[in-house]
């Protein structure tokens, strides 16, 4: 009964002339080609989808990394900070370590020149010592 109706419309349009039926080709036609269009827009759109996912997904792994690279450098920029107070800290007890050796030295260079002093004041009071005997000596053998 279908085949029947569908078979007189037909008839009847090539009755008319080719128009109709280039125009129900041309409908079809279009009708086919707007079906594949939809699907590639929906296969078109899951794509974007999930290519946004994916680039998402990189970019927070991104800021997931540049977040732990910014921890290490700050630890790191602490260390440094740290290292320097105490290099810093070392270098001022190196300062005053040397600050008491020069000033231990200078003691003992002013001691050394009070020994000296010394020294020349006993070898003076010797020599007046020996001169003392010698002439007692010279004298006691006058004497004799």
């Amino acid at each position: 009964m279908i085949e029947e109706a569908i078979g007189k419309v037909i008839e009847w349009m090539l009755a008319q002339g080719g128009g109709y039926v280039l125009a129900v080709l041309a409908g079809a036609y279009i009708y086919v080609l707007d079906r594949r269009l939809v699907e590639e827009r929906k296969e078109n759109e899951l794509q974007v989808t999930a290519f946004n996912t994916q680039i998402r997904e990189q970019f927070e792994k991104r800021l997931g990394e540049y977040r732990e690279i910014m921890d290490v450098m700050t630890n790191s920029t602490v260390t440094v900070g740290a290292m320097h107070k105490s290099l810093t800290a070392s270098s001022d007890a190196i300062n005053q370590l040397a600050a008491g050796f020069a000033k231990l030295l200078a003691e003992f260079q002013a001691q050394q020149g009070r020994w000296d002093d010394r020294r020349g004041a006993m070898a003076k009071q010797l020599e007046d010592l020996q001169r003392g005997i010698e002439f007692l000596q010279r004298n006691a053998g006058r004497a004799a």
